[in-house]
């Protein structure tokens, strides 16, 4: 063993049998000075600078790669201050994390990752194991072209590279590097050195500069880093319990329950979330300023090391909000070997059928076909690509439903279905929260008008009724009715604002929540139309809508409607048909009075 710096030589002949200590009579420079030490060496030797601080069985770590592979020329472990090797900033010099010791933060790197490398453009000379095979056959560090150091070793990693051997990052290894020590900023010498060698290195490899523009743009050591501060800031926080949401990347109801949810509990406790992407799930942690984001490849995970990653993350709760998009078996098999408590909350109808609207292959609702026989048909006809066994189906969901902590539903109406498939499934109801400040806009005024205004609201599209609203205004124009129709929003036909050129018909286009009682108001609307044709297991328009006054009119289906009867404050239409609404529409039109009574019953509401 050689070392490159000084030691006192009674401590240090203590501790080694064989070393080496070597004194100049002048400052030969940094280069020589180590070439020395190369030159004097047999084996594979370990270059580690003075102003370092290192980790019990760092050399042993350091040299094993070598070992194992002599088609590998250096090593350099993880450091604060390493450039390509910086943790936990990328070419940062860093301070500690979370003031932890060298050994603290080692322990992470030791326990966490495994002995392959990562390849890197060149070694970083601060801490640096060599293969004594490759020097061999390359020769030392030229300490003529770099004699007081910055740059050598890129160099000496840039000749072995042509050569076909591979400089790597060992990643289970963390070395502390006070960044300049060897130097300090003396004249500045450092600053100096660096550039006149850099261009000694650009004048032998001109393509030295692209080389390391192309590894710190893709930044393969990303994720062992992202991993580590993941595992770091939540091991940092053991008071706060980890909660894993899983969930679809569509948008919508559940996207909205979540975040909203997401928003009550953060500070209290560690929020992860889990989406599907392609053949990826993509796993943010959202306890640092800036997320950070995991990619798991799914053909990689399985069992143990789902568990493991759950355990690393110490991940007390699973709160799975869909698994659409999923590998829904090898998801139910991962969740359950987990070992963690599961709560399912039930959004719509994916448990039950694929068609998670419940909307058959004649795009009617099916009125909760509970039948076997009858589902596996409608889905050969809705999903002929897909090979579906629906029995299969329900009985794995029906399992992992049992073993879930809690079932939840966001309407009784939600539950009565969930147990015409599952009757052994305890469920309970929560409703959803309307988070954002609803104010009452609702005016009696706006009956006086001429024409009545009625209005859709939201994303609508088929099994939320668009067909209806788009065979409604073909009825009202074609009677000459004093209706107007104003959707609050959009629908598959009209994605941006749109005005029919009588004026009777128009699109808005897409708007925050925050702002829909006012639009309600600004468009004057008597009454609001929900046209969903499948049961909805909560809806936040209509809530929103009764919070800002407004009467509703619904088909008899799912939660609105049951809304509606409680509270006494709107129209449940028996049949989901254009025809049935206009009827209704017509006689309102005419007893206006009847809408105002209906606004009465939501002027307490809270």
């Amino acid at each position: 063993m050689f070392i490159s710096r000084r030691f006192e030589i009674e401590t240090s002949a203590k501790k080694f049998k064989k070393l080496t200590i070597i004194h100049n009579d002048v400052n030969v420079g940094y280069v020589q000075n180590i070439n020395k030490g190369l030159r004097l060496s047999k084996n594979h030797p370990i270059i580690l600078n003075s102003d370092t601080e290192i980790p019990p069985k760092c050399f042993q770590r350091l040299i094993q790669p070598i070992l194992v592979n002599d088609h590998i020329s250096s090593v350099t472990p993880f450091s604060n201050s390493a450039t390509i090797c910086s943790f936990p900033n990328f070419l940062e010099d860093n301070e500690l994390p979370y003031h932890m010791t060298v050994n603290e933060v080692d322990a992470y790197f030791s326990k966490y990752n495994i002995n392959k490398g990562v390849v890197i453009p060149t070694g970083v000379g601060f801490c640096m194991a060599l293969n004594r095979n490759v020097i061999n056959k390359i020769g030392v560090f030229d300490d003529k072209a770099f004699g007081k150091g910055y740059g050598e070793e890129n160099d000496w990693c840039m000749r072995a590279r042509t050569l076909g051997y591979k400089n790597i990052l060992i990643p289970n290894l963390f070395v502390y590097h006070k960044h300049g020590g060897s130097f300090g900023q003396i004249n500045n010498m450092k600053q100096e050195l660096m550039e006149n060698n850099l261009k000694i290195l650009l004048k032998r490899y001109p393509n030295y500069n692209e080389i390391i523009q192309d590894f710190t743009a893709f930044d393969p050591i990303k994720n062992i880093r992202n991993f580590i501060k993941s595992v770091m800031v939540n091991q940092q926080s053991p008071l706060k319990k980890g909660t894993l949401f899983i969930n679809h990347a569509m948008g919508g109801g559940a996207i909205h329950f979540q975040s909203n949810y997401i928003n009550k509990v953060k500070n209290e406790q560690r929020i992860f979330t889990l989406k599907p992407n392609n053949h990826e799930l993509i796993l943010t942690d959202h306890n640092h300023q800036i997320p950070i984001t995991h990619k798991l490849s799914i053909s990689k995970l399985n069992d143990t090391n789902f568990r493991q990653l759950l355990n690393a993350l110490h991940i007390e709760l699973i709160f799975i909000n869909h698994l659409l998009g999923y590998p829904t078996d090898k998801m139910f098999s991962w969740i359950k070997h987990a070992g963690i408590d599961y709560y399912f909350f039930v959004h719509d109808f994916h448990c039950l059928c694929p068609s998670f609207n419940l909307i058959n292959h004649n795009k009617q609702y099916c009125n909760a076909e509970t039948d076997p026989n009858v589902c596996q048909s409608c889905l050969e006809k809705l999903f002929p690509r897909e090979q579906i066994n629906i029995k299969s189906r329900r009985l794995a969901f029906e399992s992992f439903l049992k073993s879930a902590k809690k079932v939840i539903a966001p309407s009784e109406n939600t539950k009565n279905i969930l147990l015409k498939y599952y009757r052994d499934i305890k469920v309970e109801v929560h409703e959803h929260t309307i988070d954002v400040q609803i104010t009452r806009t609702y005016k009696e005024n706006f009956l006086k008008n001429k024409h009545l205004n009625i209005a859709f609201v939201g994303a609508i599209g088929p099994e939320k009724g668009s067909n209806i609203i788009y065979e409604l205004k073909d009825f009202i124009a074609k009677e000459h009715l004093p209706i107007n129709i104003k959707v609050i929003g959009f629908t598959d036909r009209h994605g941006k604002p749109y005005k029919s050129n009588d004026g009777k018909f128009e699109v808005t286009g897409s708007y925050k929540v925050e702002h829909l009682s006012q639009l309600l108001a600004d468009h004057q609307i008597a009454l609001v139309v929900n046209s969903s044709i499948c049961p909805e297991t909560y809806s936040y328009t209509t809530s929103e809508v009764m919070l800002a006054g407004y009467p509703i009119i619904t088909f008899n289906l799912g939660a609105p409607a049951d809304r509606i009867k409680k509270h006494q404050c709107g129209w449940i239409v028996d049949k989901a048909t254009s025809l049935d609404l206009l009827i209704l529409l017509k006689r309102l039109n005419e007893h206006r009075e009847e809408i105002n009574e209906k606004a009465e019953k939501l002027r307490n509401l809270s």
